[in-house]
């Protein structure tokens, strides 16, 4: 078993690379791209057409190709997303809490931390005070 996965490996390490190579696109693939507005060609065409009548006089079927770029469609339009928050868009973290948190529970009216701070300061004093 040995043996045979050297072989193997040593089969796929030494075969040429250019077996598995891609080939190049040639030149009248990237050039077969014409351009959509060449009265030539749609002159020719409609030649071609009524030279060939069809069997049916009563059928008419003609065919027209239209190929051309139409105009950019700005899906943006109306809305600025430069400058501030896109309308009718997600709310953000604070629009979110302010939505579901009630009234009563956001943060309190007082001043809690100033309170605090104050009553430390005042007990510090007067732990002062009794040490002297």
């Amino acid at each position: 078993m040995k043996r045979f996965a050297a072989v193997v490996l040593a089969t796929a390490v030494l075969s040429p690379a250019t077996a598995f190579a891609q080939t190049a696109p040639t030149r009248r693939d990237s050039v077969h791209d014409p351009s959509p507005v060449s009265l030539q060609r749609i002159k020719r065409g409609l030649e071609e057409a009524e030279s060939n009548p069809p069997q049916n006089r009563l059928r008419l079927s003609y065919y027209v190709a239209v190929i051309g770029e139409s105009e950019p469609i700005d899906i943006f339009k109306g809305f600025d997303t430069v400058h501030g928050p896109v309308p009718f868009t997600a709310p953000s973290h604070q629009e979110l809490f302010e939505q579901v948190t009630p009234k009563e529970f956001r943060s309190p009216p007082a001043d809690i931390l100033g309170a605090a701070v104050w009553l430390g300061t005042k007990l510090a004093r007067t732990a002062a005070d009794n040490r002297k």
